[in-house]
């Protein structure tokens, strides 16, 4: 059976979307797919723990850029988006 193997993730979603096997994707990043009919969930009952990807969502930043505008209203954003669907 052909395998693809990769650490780029938008070209593994590429994959998936032309159509190229199964794959595990975070809820989060799947709905969207979902929801335009682009994916079909598959195997539903297979795993339901929202935490196979860790609980938690990690923003990084490098030391001395944590006190910029841009970084603290990034955050903000993703926390207010996160928690407006639920996810944290």
């Amino acid at each position: 059976m052909p395998r693809v193997a990769s650490d780029n993730y938008d070209f593994l979603l590429s994959c998936l979307l032309d159509g190229q096997g199964l794959q595990f994707l975070p809820q989060w990043n799947a709905l969207p797919y979902i929801e335009r009919g682009e994916l079909v969930e598959q195997l539903p009952d297979c795993w339901h723990d929202q935490s196979a990807f860790g609980p938690w969502v990690h923003a990084l930043y490098l030391p001395h850029r944590r006190s910029t505008r841009k970084v603290r209203v990034f955050i903000e954003y993703l926390r207010e988006h996160l928690q407006g669907k639920g996810l944290i």
